[in-house]
């Protein structure tokens, strides 16, 4: 008897997928708004940087393998399909002078400085429209334009780390029960399958505490226009200028903000420490 592999007849192995993402790109402006779907035209957003869940993942596929040994039969588990860890986008605003679709309440946060009560300056910024008395730029400085890709990177990590350990996990557990039914294995497999796929995905999904927790939340600060480099030429979200040259410009630049970056570990991530 030739050795005999039971599939299950309506499983197709998964087609190679994009690897999940370990380096964060660094992209313009409007390539983030695109990342979310947001149009350079008309969107806006104050996230330097995005990194989306892993998307199509799938657990190892196993069968069994029967072979002939005298008047009895060996039976032997064997992989038909190995893990994929899905796919996933990481990008990061590089350093740089960005046009917005953002205008300043400038006169509303001059009002509430001179109370002693301003907000932040994230507070007063609203869409862009043809009544908008000025236009936001955003000015990444090189050093939080590193921190920025640093921060993206340890989302990145956080997912490659939820993959290893939960893999690591079904492996050394659940499909151990798979031989008490070699008749059944690849169907039970698939199952199995799917649902560490879904425990991937909610593992992977505790990275946004880095987030919740502002350890990624950068601050904006006005800033002074002297002082930014090649400033009259910004890079433009739909690559050229849209307003007249005398239309007043708010710079505005990110800073450090709340972050804690590079001091809490996947692992503590993970475990919620």
């Amino acid at each position: 008897m030739s050795p005999q592999t039971f599939r299950d007849p309506q499983f197709r192995p998964p087609g190679e997928a994009m690897p999940l993402q370990r380096i964060s790109k660094p992209v313009t402006l409007a390539a983030i708004l695109s990342s979310v779907g947001l149009s350079p035209e008309v969107g806006w957003i104050l996230d330097a940087g995005v990194t989306t869940p892993p998307a199509n993942p799938m657990g190892p596929i196993y069968g069994v393998e029967l072979t002939e040994k005298g008047d009895q039969y060996e039976i032997k588990r064997v992989q038909i399909a190995k893990a994929n860890e899905g796919d996933n986008i990481s990008v990061h605003l590089k350093a740089g002078l960005y046009e917005t679709n953002m205008s300043f309440m400038d006169k509303i946060f001059e009002k509430d400085r001179s109370a002693g009560k301003a907000m932040q300056i994230g507070s007063y910024l609203v869409k862009f429209s043809s009544t908008s008395s000025n236009r936001v730029y955003l000015y990444m400085p090189p050093d939080i334009a590193s921190l920025n890709a640093a921060a993206e990177e340890e989302h990145c990590a956080d997912i490659i780390y939820a993959f290893n350990k939960t893999l690591e996990a079904f492996q050394r557990g659940r499909f151990i029960d798979l031989m008490q039914n070699p008749s059944k294995v690849s169907e039970n497999s698939v199952t199995m399958a799917k649902d560490w796929a879904r425990d991937f995905g909610e593992a992977a999904g505790r990275t946004v505490e880095r987030d919740d927790r502002g350890w990624h939340s950068f601050g904006l600060a006005i800033a002074d226009a002297a002082k930014i480099p090649n400033r009259d030429n910004p890079t433009y979200l739909t690559g050229k200028r849209r307003d007249a040259q005398e239309f007043p410009a708010i710079y505005l630049k990110y800073t450090t903000g709340t972050t804690e970056i590079g001091r809490h570990s996947s692992e503590s991530i993970m475990s919620g420490q």
